[in-house]
C-alpha cells in the first residue's frame, strides 16, 4: 500500500459504514452480526469508493440511499417495516445471485426465475400501491415504501422505471397472476395490511382489502386474522423506536445537529408512520432529555437501542477523549433499560465490524495503486 488516503476520505467511509449498519439494525430488528457484515461486505465497493476519493450517496440523499441498502440487503434480511418483507425474504428477488446447484455452472439466474420475480413481483407492487392510495393520494412516505419492494425485486432498471411509473388501479381492477396461489396471496395480504397498519387502518382501505383478499382466493377469517396481527406488529415497533430517538438524543447532547440528522432517520426506519409526530416533535425542539425508565423493552429491543444509538456516535467520528463522555452516557441508557453489561457487548462488536470494513476498504484501495 503506497500510502493511505485522506483523512477526510477515511471520515467519510466511517459515516458511510456506520450509516449502512444503522440500516441493518433497523431492517432486522436486531443487532445480529451476520447480517450486519453480510450487508457491509455487499455495500464493500461503496467503501473502497469512497476512501478512494469518490463520492457515493448517504443519508441526507434518504430515498436513494434507502433503496440502495433495501436491494443490497434483500437476500440478507429484506426490512421488517417493508410491507411484503415475507415475499422478498422467500425468495422474490433476483438480488444475490444464483443458488443451489444453478449456482455451479452460473450466476445468471434462469428465465423462469425472472419472469417469476417479474410478474409476482410487479403485481406485489401493484397491491401495494392500490392498498396505499385507498385513503387519498401517494404521498412521499407511501412513495418510500413502493421504492423499496420495488427495489427489493432486483429488477432490470428499465422494468424499475415502468413500476415506478404505473399509477395505482382501482382494487376491483386488480390482475392476479393465473398460477397464483392462495398460500402466496395470504402473503401478498398480510403485506398489504401491513401497509395500511402503518399509519393508521383507514374505513376505506378496509373496503379496498375486502376487494382485494376475494380476488385472491383468501378467506373472510383469515383477512380479519392478517389485519390484527398487522395492527399489533406496528404497535410493537412504538416503543423500540421511540427509545432509538430518544437514546440518541441523550447521547448526542453536545450535537443537537448531528442527533437531528439521525434522529429524523432513526424516525424513518424504526418507528411506524402513525408512532413519529411526538418523538420527532421532541427531537426538533432540540431540548435536553432526562432518562427516567419510560421503556420496558425485552432483550432485542434493547439491544437495538443500544446499537443504533451508538452507532450515531461512531458516526461523529469521536476522538479517543470524546469517546469516555460518550460510553458513559452509553451505559447511562442500558442502566435507564435494565440493561446493565450489554452496552459493552454492543459497543465492541459494532467497533469490531465498522473497523474491520474501513481497514478492508483501506486495504484494496491500496492494493489497487
Amino acid at each position: 500500500m503506497s500510502s493511505l488516503p485522506e483523512q477526510t476520505q477515511l471520515v467519510r467511509g466511517l459515516q458511510a459504514v456506520t450509516e449502512d449498519v444503522f440500516f441493518a439494525v433497523a431492517a432486522a430488528g436486531r443487532d445480529d452480526e451476520d447480517t450486519l457484515t453480510a450487508l457491509a461486505r455487499r455495500r464493500s465497493d461503496v467503501y473502497e469508493r469512497i476512501v478512494s476519493g469518490g463520492s457515493a450517496v448517504g443519508v441526507t440523499v434518504y430515498r436513494e440511499w434507502m433503496t440502495g441498502l433495501a436491494a443490497a440487503i434483500a437476500p440478507i434480511c429484506p426490512p421488517v417495516w417493508m410491507p411484503m418483507a415475507e415475499l422478498v425474504s422467500g425468495g422474490l428477488t433476483l438480488e444475490g445471485g444464483v443458488r443451489g446447484v444453478r449456482a455451479l455452472f452460473t450466476t445468471k439466474p434462469s428465465e423462469k426465475k425472472v419472469e417469476q420475480v417479474r410478474e409476482v413481483g410487479s403485481f406485489a407492487v401493484r397491491v401495494l400501491s392500490t392498498i396505499l392510495s385507498a385513503d387519498g393520494e401517494l404521498d412521499a412516505d407511501e412513495s418510500d415504501l413502493i421504492a423499496a419492494l420495488v427495489a427489493s425485486l432486483g429488477l432490470p432498471r428499465e422494468a424499475e422505471t415502468t413500476l415506478l411509473s404505473e399509477a395505482p388501479v382501482a382494487p376491483s381492477e386488480l390482475e392476479p397472476p393465473v398460477d397464483l396461489d392462495v398460500k402466496l396471496g395470504r402473503t401478498l395480504v398480510d403485506g398489504a395490511w401491513r401497509a395500511a397498519a402503518n399509519d393508521g387502518i383507514d374505513p376505506r382501505e378496509d373496503r379496498a382489502m375486502t376487494t382485494i383478499a376475494a380476488r385472491l382466493g383468501v378467506r373472510p377469517e383469515d383477512v380479519e386474522s392478517s389485519r390484527a396481527e398487522a395492527r399489533k406488529a406496528v404497535d410493537e415497533q412504538r416503543d423500540v423506536g421511540a427509545a432509538v430517538i430518544d437514546a440518541i438524543r441523550y447521547l448526542l447532547v453536545d450535537e443537537p445537529d448531528h442527533a437531528l440528522l439521525l434522529g429524523k432517520v432513526a424516525a424513518r426506519l424504526f418507528l411506524p408512520r402513525r408512532h413519529r409526530l411526538e418523538p420527532l416533535s421532541a427531537l426538533h425542539q432540540r431540548g435536553t432529555i432526562t432518562l427516567a425508565n419510560r421503556y420496558r423493552l425485552p432483550r432485542p429491543g434493547q439491544e437495538v437501542v443500544l446499537a443504533a444509538s451508538w452507532l450515531a456516535a461512531l458516526h461523529t467520528d469521536p476522538s479517543t477523549a470524546r469517546r469516555v463522555p460518550l460510553l458513559l452516557r452509553h451505559e447511562d441508557i442500558a442502566r435507564d433499560l435494565r440493561s446493565d453489561g450489554t452496552g459493552a457487548a454492543v459497543r465492541e462488536k459494532l467497533d469490531r465490524i465498522v473497523e474491520s470494513q474501513l481497514q478492508l476498504a483501506v486495504l484494496a484501495v491500496g492494493a489497487s495503486t
